[in-house]
Parts: structure tokens; C-alpha cells; sequence
């Protein structure tokens, strides 16, 4: 069996979907997914799910890295965080996003979330997504 290509510009739906959302662009979709996304158990380290990423290493306290299964084209991605501690009382803080040595990379990345502000106690989630151009 010979594989080929399909190509297409829009996605549209044979009717399941109600209203006038029955069709999508398929640039929207490429460009407006998160390509990748972790959720991490920061007081017993370790990868809850994630998609894209090739591993996460635990570099201290609330201090995490990741690596991605494919670069990204640029390192002009957007990141969103958060963060969550269930020990009761305070808050839960994702406190900056940072890389190797200061440097912005299109291969990993490294994330602080901390159950407080002097980054002394790992949370319990830590979660990220990144939506960005794959190289």
C-alpha cells in the first residue's frame, strides 16, 4: 500500500455540530494548537501526561525542565503556566519562565512553580502548554 497526501484547506463537519460553526480553517488548527503541554507531579516528581515533550528532569525545588520531542522553529513561543499546591492554606505560585542560562531555546525549556514566593516547597501540579511553529 502506497502512502500519498491529502491536501485540503478547510475542515468541515457532515452536520453533528449545530449552529454556524460547521467548518474550520485548517491553518487555524495547525497554528493555533499547543504543541506542547506537561503536567507534572513537582512533591514526587514525575510526568502526569504530557504531549511533545521527550523528558523532564526535577533541577531543585519548584525548578523543572523539559525537553521537546521536536523543536520549535523559533524560540518566539507563547507559554502559559500554573500551578497548584493542595496542602491547604496559601497559594501556589508559577513564578517565571526561564531556560538553560538565561537563554531562550527552541529545544527546552525551564520552568519555576512553587508552593511560595521563596521557591522552598514544590508544588504539587505544575502544568504548562506552549503554542508556538514547530520547525
Amino acid at each position: 500500500m502506497a502512502n500519498g497526501t491529502i491536501a485540503f484547506d478547510t475542515l468541515q463537519t457532515s452536520g453533528q455540530i449545530s449552529g454556524t460553526a460547521k467548518s474550520v480553517d485548517t491553518d487555524y488548527v495547525v497554528n493555533g494548537v499547543p504543541k506542547v503541554w506537561i503536567s507534572l507531579n513537582g512533591t514526587s516528581f514525575g510526568i502526569r501526561d504530557s504531549f511533545g515533550i521527550s523528558s523532564a528532569d526535577d533541577d531543585g525545588s519548584g525548578d523543572y525542565g523539559i525537553n521537546f520531542s521536536s523543536n520549535f522553529d523559533t524560540a518566539n513561543y507563547c507559554v502559559n503556566q500554573c500551578a497548584s499546591y493542595d496542602g491547604g492554606g496559601g497559594g501556589a505560585f508559577g513564578r517565571y519562565l526561564s531556560a538553560p542560562q538565561g537563554n531562550i531555546l527552541s529545544s527546552e525549556l525551564e520552568f519555576i512553580a512553587t508552593y511560595d514566593y521563596n521557591q522552598s516547597q514544590d508544588c504539587e501540579w505544575a502544568m504548562l502548554q506552549i503554542v508556538g511553529d514547530l520547525a
